[in-house]
């Protein structure tokens, strides 16, 4: 066991080791003391100098001391570490600090626009947003509108990304409106402003990202009992391709992953079901299908082995502690349909991807039918269904996307269920 003066040497040590990264405070502040283009020599300073006191310091330290102090730390008190240091490693990386910070890609820009609408406009309509190029306090260039007609027409376009992901982002979006403009009011210049609005934008996802690994790390604990192998499953996961690289990008499947793996560690591996657990399981649970279509069939999944768990506990009152856990379900399930069907009138899975007035023709009940019905009429296709079944949970584009274009063009080709 360490004694109170190793403990405030092996401190001491560390804030050594970090002292050097006290120079990259300068990049903060050059736009005030008119330190131009000094970032690179900063960095190559306080590489150097990072690296050298390490290479110090671990040479004086032997292997079996580090081993000794992560045996003795509680293994709740190292996890809360790991979890820092994954969040301040992930802050750092979006931060543009070390290396350029990435714009926008892809869908993000398409869910922040959400986030924009619901802060600044109260709705889910985005037809004003792309029309006026209202993205473009955080986006350049030109976005091609993701969204489409609702039921009550063209004046009304609502986005095939659903809104779980952008109600999460909305809180570090008003704050990084509100610290970017102070940052352009001191400043004066308008780039400041967006960077500062697209590090808050993406805080939170850098936050997930650091659970998931926390929750990979209590995982493989469970399962080996051995910290060397939680703590390597915990290094691989967290700093390797590609967690490490999407830890900042605005997308749904951080998430979800964190909602899966949490209930599959506190339902599954520690068999908790008292009637709190099990109600927040439930409301997870419920919550996945909000990321987006394609994860109804996770969020299935979890709810079968969930309530396959319940039903093998020996706990006499298991069926009312499957109520905590079926209500939620229930209840965001309901308001799954009542949102689908205010917006576009219908519960069809084209609808979401289509609008209703392009694809006004095809309800869920009928897309059902075409795909029993006409089986041996259209044997390739339905052939082909089901090799697209595998992609569907991997792949938005490969797997609902084929299914709902097959039905598209199958009803546009004059093909009717009478």
């Amino acid at each position: 066991m360490k004694t109170q003066k190793d403990r405030r040497e092996l401190r001491g040590s560390i804030i050594l080791i970090l002292a050097p990264l006290l120079f990259l405070a300068l990049t903060l502040v050059q736009r005030f003391t008119y330190l131009k283009g000094i970032d690179g020599v900063l960095r190559l300073v306080s590489g150097i100098g990072v690296l050298t006191l390490l290479t110090v310091f671990l040479t004086r330290l032997r292997g079996d001391a580090i081993r000794a102090s992560l045996e003795a730390m509680p293994i709740r008190r190292l996890s809360i570490q790991l979890f820092a240091l994954a969040f301040l490693v992930y802050l750092l990386y979006a931060s543009g600090l070390i290396f350029p910070a990435l714009p926008f890609t892809g869908d993000e820009p398409h869910y922040l626009l959400i986030t924009r609408s619901l802060t600044a406009d109260r709705d889910l309509n985005l037809a004003g947003d792309y029309r006026d190029k209202k993205y473009q306090s955080f986006y350049d260039g030109i976005l091609e509108p993701h969204a489409f007609p609702g039921k009550k027409g063209d004046a009304f376009l609502y986005s095939k990304h659903f809104p779980a992901l952008p109600v999460l982002v909305v809180p570090f979006y008003m704050a990084g409106e509100r610290v970017g403009g102070l940052v352009s009011s001191l400043t004066h210049q308008a780039v400041g402003e967006r960077s500062v609005l697209v590090f808050f934008s993406r805080l939170p996802i850098c936050l997930l990202t650091a659970l998931v690994g926390l929750v990979l790390f209590l995982l493989a604990w469970e399962l080996t009992r051995k910290r060397g192998a939680a703590l390597m499953a915990w290094l691989l996961f967290s700093f390797c391709s590609p967690v490490l690289f999407y830890s900042h990008l605005i997308y749904p499947e951080i998430p979800v992953a964190l909602i899966l793996a949490w209930i599959a560690y506190l339902l599954i591996i520690k068999k908790r079901t008292s009637p709190r657990i099990l109600f927040w399981a439930g409301a997870g649970t419920g919550l996945v299908p909000w990321f987006g279509i394609k994860y109804i069939p996770l969020a299935g999944a979890a709810f079968l082995i969930v309530l396959l768990v319940i039903t093998k506990s020996e706990d006499r009152m298991r069926a009312g502690r499957a109520a905590f856990f079926v209500a939620p379900v229930l209840f965001s399930a309901g308001l799954y349909i009542l949102f689908l069907l205010s917006l576009y009138g219908r519960l069809s899975p084209q609808a979401v991807y289509l609008g209703t007035v392009d694809g006004a023709g095809l309800s869920l009940v009928r897309f059902l039918v075409i795909l029993w019905t006409r089986g041996s009429v259209y044997s390739s296709t339905v052939l082909s269904i089901f090799l697209a079944l595998p992609g569907f949970f991997c792949s938005e584009k490969e797997g609902l996307n084929r299914l709902i274009s097959w039905a598209h063009c199958s009803r546009s080709s004059g093909f009717s269920v009478r």
